[in-house]
């Protein structure tokens, strides 16, 4: 079994675990309760992506009839594809749920947003954003969504608003997920920017993740250098990009050490990773051979992965003669913390022999 520790100082390169063996599969939960599932025609690819983490040793649960803290419990991972519906908002005992779930901590959160594109009533792009930013402001993501749309007219899947996210992240932290990722389709997407603040937020602090850095916050999926970002609504520009800006950006983002408890993985899209009618799991769209089926089931393995293990206690080395602890895995706080353990039994002790002398 190949396992992963993620501490303060993250390692370099991101093990993956394709063979669980604990005797309780981990739970997914799939929104399916805000108008993901509308496009019946595409279920399949759905079900692909379910029998294809239920190989790898996951348990994948629908939620149809809202997300609250029954279905949530004990659930390993939540993704939340981009709603469709102006009727379909989340509810507030909803977001609360979902708050109070990913604060326990070891909790993974994918989010998927989308362009901001004023179509039809059931998909008016800015009502989609301000539900996924919703979630993220409650659970302390430093990743959202612009208010805008990637636009490619030379890479897509058949016309412009179906763009290609050909270019991946050259971190070997997330090599895990990205290494051989060449195509991955992103429907009316949006591009993820940053809130570089203590206190995260919609245009707080925004800043481009393509030339700013926050710290724990990882880009995975970049579009191609000829897409160009436009602004199609009148409500809101973009907020750390501009209109027609052309370049490669950051679709797709990472974030470890995330929430309340510092031990969350949250990733952000700007696109759905499922659901909808052209989600970025996709493997084949208009003739063109895409790598989305690869990246969506890596991400979503090595993000619970990751949250399962940000808070554990370092990994140790067992001989036959001693066990050995790499001292590298250790923080200031846990040394302060085990010395302070460590007096306050002492003590307890002390006091304990003195009044059996009495």
């Amino acid at each position: 079994m190949v396992a992963f520790v993620i501490v303060a100082n993250p390692p370099s390169v991101i093990a993956m675990n394709h063979n669980l063996t604990q005797i309780d599969p981990l739970r997914i939960i799939f929104d399916y309760s805000h108008g993901q599932n509308f496009d019946t025609g595409y279920r399949n690819v759905d079900h692909l992506l379910e029998g294809n983490l239920t190989e790898m040793g996951y348990e994948v649960i629908w939620a149809k009839g809202g997300l609250n803290s029954s279905i949530l419990e004990d659930a390993a991972g939540l993704i939340v594809g981009s709603m469709w519906g102006n009727m379909n908002g989340f509810q507030s005992f909803e977001l609360e749920a979902i708050e109070d779930w990913f604060a326990i901590g070891n909790k993974m959160l994918w989010v998927g947003c989308k362009s901001d594109y004023p179509g039809p009533v059931l998909g008016t792009g800015q009502f989609v954003n301000d539900n996924a930013t919703s979630i993220l402001e409650r659970v302390g993501s430093h990743a959202f969504p612009e208010p805008g749309e990637i636009d490619d007219y030379e890479l897509n899947c058949g016309e412009f608003y179906r763009p290609i996210a050909n270019t991946t992240s050259t971190d070997p932290f997330v090599a895990g997920i990205v290494s051989g990722v060449k195509a991955v389709l992103i429907h009316g997407s949006t591009v993820i920017y940053g809130s570089n603040s203590d206190t995260p937020g919609e245009n707080v602090n925004p800043v481009p993740l393509e030339t700013d850095s926050i710290e724990n916050l990882y880009p995975l999926l970049f579009s191609s250098p000829a897409s160009n970002i436009e602004d199609h609504d009148t409500l809101v520009s973009p907020y750390a990009h501009e209109s027609w800006q052309i370049g490669s950006f950051v679709v797709c983002t990472l974030e470890i050490m995330a929430g309340a408890s510092k031990c969350g993985v949250i990733i952000v899209s700007g696109t759905s990773p499922y659901g909808l009618n052209r989600p970025m799991y996709f493997d084949t769209y208009y003739e063109r051979q895409l790598d989305g089926y690869i990246f969506v089931k890596r991400a979503i393995d090595v993000g619970i992965r990751m949250a399962q293990t940000l808070a554990t206690p370092p990994e140790t080395t067992t001989t036959p003669t001693q066990t050995k602890t790499d001292p590298t895995f250790w923080s200031f706080e846990m040394i302060a913390i085990s010395l302070a353990v460590t007096i306050g039994a002492v003590a307890i002790i002390g006091i304990a022999f003195l009044r059996r002398r009495r």
